[in-house]
């Protein structure tokens, strides 16, 4: 094939049709070079990229490897340890992101600088990436050839707290697009969801001598302690049953203006008519015993401020007791209790649930912890519960495992530690949808008394100095739209303006 350049020279050679049709080649050319130069310069720096990101791996992990070794290991036996593994991260970055068939690990160039003494590792990677795409074909020029990047890493003094905020709503049995296809199919929301937080836990190694913990809550309407830590905040009144429950709505509207759905609070029956299983939403009970939701102290310890036990769902359109007539015309369904505890039958119901929808097989919260084992043991035995998505409540709790006020809480004499520069705190939600616990009329909950509106949650968590991360089991189209707009404003805001970890 003829080179471009001599292509371009015989036809200004050959052209006849003066100054024009010269003018008009030049300008191809122009457009067709640039072009071709912002491709090339794109391409470079993404394989630049691929080499930081491969140096920053082997530095990463040799110094995760030097910190178990004891401070007396002399400096040889250092590198022999840990330089091999170093090298698999990097060789491995490499490979598996530069698109040629004929680069293997002997094209890697890996170089490591270990000093003991301060704890130090620095890596430098070098490969022949650094080759043009277009411009090698308009002009020659192949590019830089070899592509060289240093990373270091003097430290890992920070100590992560960090909590899985994992959707188990009803809509996380289904598959990206919509059908359901039960919870333990692959192509599910939950499969997903739970893929993405096992594979943060194995990245991360929760291990107290990493100073990594990791804590979970499962949530839906309402959240669940385990039975030891249920019977507990029962003794010590932290989740105390009510006299009076505060119900939302008394029925569901369809989408007419017309239809506004009144709450209500209602005495309910001196004996709960089942066990409490554990399960809380977000509704504290006052001095009278009533339950309310609160607009602040969300994050003040039961030991100031108890749980409702949540046997009755407090649920958008269920109630203990209803107010049934006169039924408003767009109306949707209601589901009533008797006062004693009898289904009431009324006009236009469409389904029935269980008093509290809370059995001993709904997954439970697992406090801050360095098991790992315990951690990915929880993440596989987790499947959708049903009910409605809050991922308010989710947040909150969340937020409650990494509280220093909320230590006794939990029981655990380190964790969560005390906020300084050395300890970094995170959330990571993983949800697949829309709010709905306060109605599809009323997704920031602006009616409603027992819902919050997740940007006014987000906003007070990050105010305390954690972390939020957002990851979304959403088809692309929603991701770019409207939800996942509100799920980037709900992130944290990253180094670079405009780039949050969503």
């Amino acid at each position: 094939m003829k080179s471009f350049k001599s292509i371009t020279r015989k036809f200004l050679r050959d052209a006849s049709g003066g100054a024009t049709s010269i003018v008009v080649v030049g300008v191809a050319l122009m457009t067709l070079g640039g072009a071709g130069l912002i491709i090339d310069h794109s391409h470079l720096v993404a394989q630049r990229d691929i080499l930081k990101n491969a140096a920053d791996a082997a530095s990463m992990s040799a110094t995760l490897e030097m910190n178990k070794l004891a401070e007396s290991v002399s400096e040889d036996d250092a590198r022999d340890t840990v330089v091999p593994i170093a090298r698999k991260y990097a060789v491995l970055n490499v490979l598996g992101n530069v698109p040629d068939p004929d680069f293997t690990a002997d094209d890697v160039s890996v170089t490591f600088n270990v000093d003991t003494a301060d704890r130090a590792v620095s890596t430098v990677v070098e490969a022949e990436t650094g080759k043009t795409v277009i411009t090698s074909w308009l002009y020659g020029y192949l590019g830089p050839g070899n592509v060289s990047v240093r990373s270091g890493v003097e430290s890992l003094e920070t100590t992560v707290e960090l909590v899985l905020a994992i959707d188990i709503s009803q809509s996380m049995s289904k598959n990206l697009a919509g059908e359901d296809v039960g919870s333990n199919n692959p192509a599910g929301r939950m499969a997903i969801v739970k893929q993405s937080a096992t594979d943060l836990v194995e990245a991360l190694v929760p291990d107290e001598n990493f100073g990594v913990a990791v804590g979970i809550v499962p949530w839906d309407a309402r959240v669940r302690l385990t039975s030891g830590r249920r019977n507990a905040w029962a003794a010590n009144g932290w989740a105390v049953y009510p006299d009076i429950r505060h119900f939302p709505a008394i029925y569901q509207c369809k989408g007419s203006r017309d239809c506004t759905a009144p709450s209500l609070d209602v005495d309910i029956p001196t004996n709960p008519p089942e066990p409490w299983n554990g399960c809380m939403d977000e509704q504290r009970v006052t001095a009278n015993r009533a339950d309310i939701t609160t607009d602040s102290d969300w994050f003040e310890p039961p030991s100031r401020m108890p749980f409702s036990q949540a046997i009755y769902p407090a649920a958008y359109g269920r109630t203990l007791l209803c107010v049934t007539k006169p039924l408003p015309g767009d109306f949707r369904k209601q589901i009533c209790y008797g006062a004693n505890l009898d289904f009431v039958s009324t006009d236009k119901v469409t389904d029935l649930y269980n008093i509290q929808r809370c059995n001993n097989n709904r997954p439970t919260i697992l406090p801050l912890t360095s098991d790992r084992t315990a951690v990915t043991d929880h993440i596989d035995a987790m499947s959708p519960a049903g009910g409605a998505t809050n991922s308010p409540l989710g947040l909150l709790w969340s937020q409650r495992l990494l509280d220093p006020v909320w230590r006794d809480t939990w029981g655990d004499p380190a964790h969560p530690l005390d906020r300084d520069s050395s300890v970094r705190k995170a959330v990571v939600l993983l949800t697949d949808g829309q709010d709905t616990h306060c109605g599809k009329r009323d997704p920031q909950c602006m009616r409603s008394r027992v819902g919050y509106d997740r940007a006014e949650v987000c906003e007070a968590i990050k105010a305390t100095g954690t972390e939020i991360f957002v990851v979304a089991a959403m088809a692309p189209d929603e991701v770019s739209g409207e939800l996942g707009n509100q799920l980037t404003a709900c992130s944290s805001q990253g180094e670079r303006a405009g780039q949050y970890v969503f």
